[in-house]
């Protein structure tokens, strides 16, 4: 008897905030789901002086998890509206999912 096989689903995150970090980590360890890319807010630079580049939450993730697991490509459009089609041709994914990015999309 064949077992069936199941295609994993493509999916492009698209997030920014400490809101899409848990959605993030439940996409990423999915069985049925491969995570081919991530896209967030560029770095932003923070402090008195503004003398310092602070990541977002999201981007903090994929650096930190991406070591232990298979490497996520990681995007960070000054505008997202002038590189989607670019990033979604690179990727070819089967589904893009939002979660709190913060531009419009």
């Amino acid at each position: 008897m064949k077992k069936l096989q199941m295609t994993k689903t493509k999916i492009l995150f698209i997030g920014t905030s400490d809101f899409a970090v848990p959605i993030l980590e439940k996409l990423a360890h999915s069985e049925f789901i491969e995570l081919i890319g991530v896209v967030t807010q560029p770095d932003k630079s923070i402090g008195r002086h503004q003398s310092e580049l602070g990541q977002s939450p999201v981007k903090q993730w994929v650096q930190t998890s991406s070591k232990k697991e298979k490497k996520v490509q990681l995007f960070q459009p000054e505008k997202l509206r002038d590189e989607a089609e670019k990033i979604i041709e690179l990727t070819q994914p089967d589904l893009i999912i939002v979660a709190s990015y913060g531009q419009m999309v």
